[in-house]
């Protein structure tokens, strides 16, 4: 701020912290700690993962019962290629029992893996904002 008499002059850059001091301010107010802790609330792992299994195997198992329930000469050729990753799935029904039990624990292991990866990445991510915030605040009070 530069003075000129009775006339006071703001650069830019000063009335630009100013409003964003005032608003971080209003912001700080306004969102109370606890629905921060909601908004980010932690996934729970075993839950994710037991969800996530339970929908691939059952629905390996339904889309081959579906299958074979339809018949035809060749049953469900496309879906025989997941052999490859589930090596006791076939297009057959203790195949299919196989296989959903297999999808399921596949499943399972990525659930969990994504919920415990993505509690880590909001985790960082909350620690981050909040050392920033601090100190932009220290500085400001310097």
């Amino acid at each position: 701020m530069y003075r000129l008499g009775d006339l006071r002059v703001y650069t830019f850059c000063e009335k630009e912290m100013k409003d964003a001091r005032s608003f971080s301010q209003k912001v700080e107010a306004a969102i109370p700690d606890e629905i921060l802790v909601r908004t980010f609330a932690k996934l729970d792992a075993l839950a994710f993962g037991l969800a996530v299994g339970i929908v691939a195997g059952i629905g390996l198992f339904t889309a081959t019962a579906i299958l074979i329930l339809k018949g035809g000469r060749v049953v469900g050729p496309n879906l025989a290629l997941l052999r490859h990753y589930l090596p006791h799935f076939s297009p057959t029904w203790p195949g299919s029992v196989y296989g959903g039990l297999e999808a399921a624990l596949v499943a399972f292991i990525v659930g969990v893996s994504v919920a415990l990866l993505r509690n880590l990445l909001v985790a960082t991510y909350v620690y981050v904002s909040a050392f920033w915030a601090r100190l932009d605040r220290f500085l400001d009070d310097m």
